[in-house]
C-alpha cells in the first residue's frame, strides 16, 4: 500500500545580523526588553520598557562594542534598543519617520 506524503516546505534561514561577541552584555537573555514592539503593547508601556533598555544599556560594561556594530551596521538592519538608541522597526510608521518618508494617517 502506498502513501502520497507530502513532505514540509522548505522555509528559507532567517538572515542573521553578524554581531560581535559580547559575554557580558547586560541585554543577553532579556527578551523581549530590548524590542521595538510586543504585540498588543500599549505605547506607554513601550515608552516606559524602551527607557528601562537605554538605562540598562548606560550601565553595561559592552556598550562601546555595541555602539561600533551598530555605527558600523545598516540601519534597515537595527531594530530595537541597541546601544542606548532607539530603533524603530524597518517598515513601520516610526521608522518611516525617522528617515523622512510619509506617513499615510
Amino acid at each position: 500500500m502506498s502513501r502520497n506524503r507530502k513532505c514540509p516546505p522548505v522555509i528559507p534561514a532567517l538572515p542573521t545580523l553578524d554581531t560581535p561577541n559580547m559575554p557580558g552584555a547586560l541585554c543577553a537573555g532579556q527578551a523581549p526588553l530590548h524590542d521595538f514592539e510586543i504585540h498588543n503593547e500599549y505605547t506607554r508601556a513601550r515608552r516606559v520598557r524602551h527607557a528601562q533598555a537605554v538605562a540598562w544599556c548606560s550601565y553595561c560594561a559592552e556598550l562601546p562594542v555595541c555602539r561600533a556594530w551598530a555605527a558600523n551596521t545598516p540601519r534597515d538592519e537595527l531594530d530595537g534598543v541597541i546601544a542606548g538608541t532607539v530603533y524603530p522597526t524597518p517598515g513601520s510608521a516610526a521608522y518611516r519617520a525617522e528617515i523622512g518618508q510619509e506617513v499615510a494617517a
